[in-house]
């Protein structure tokens, strides 16, 4: 009758470590999702930060080395002196720009990212909401599609 006590006690404790070590591990691999997901999103924001400091630093080549799709398409239009006058121009009147309220959906390689951006040296200047598409290719996040609400 001892043995048969001592035998379940060892099941039963060898059982309670299992289900300890699955939630561990588990939780673990949840946090670790989390993580992952908390670094993309600031990773993407870090990204749409590098473009609009590059316009504004009129950093033509930088710009259009962190754009892809329509937005690669749409800035290349322009000339290269264009480009670089226009970010060096709005810079100089009204400030640099600015991201606030950022919220970032990203899944894999691709993001939203929905933000009020506004120059911070306009003092007539409100916050506007942009939607920002964002795909990462090679490691590196860039802005393909912009559009302001």
């Amino acid at each position: 009758m001892i043995n048969k006590i001592k035998e379940n006690w060892v099941y039963l404790l060898i059982t309670a470590l299992i289900f300890t070590a699955l939630g561990a591990g588990g939780s673990f691999l949840f946090q670790d999702s989390q993580a992952r997901k908390a670094s993309d999103a600031g990773q993407v924001e870090q990204a749409i930060i590098d473009v609009l400091g590059a316009y504004d630093d009129g950093d033509y080549g930088r710009a259009k080395g962190r754009l892809c799709g329509f937005a690669l398409e749409n800035y290349t239009k322009f000339n290269k002196q264009e480009a670089e006058q226009q970010g060096l121009d709005a810079q100089r009147k009204q400030g640099r720009q600015k991201l606030v309220n950022v919220e970032v959906v990203a899944d894999g390689d691709k993001a939203f990212v929905l933000a009020d951006t506004y120059r911070e040296g306009d003092p007539k200047s409100t916050a506007q909401a942009a939607l920002f598409k964002m795909e990462r290719s090679g490691g590196t996040w860039r802005m393909c599609s912009y559009a302001d609400m």
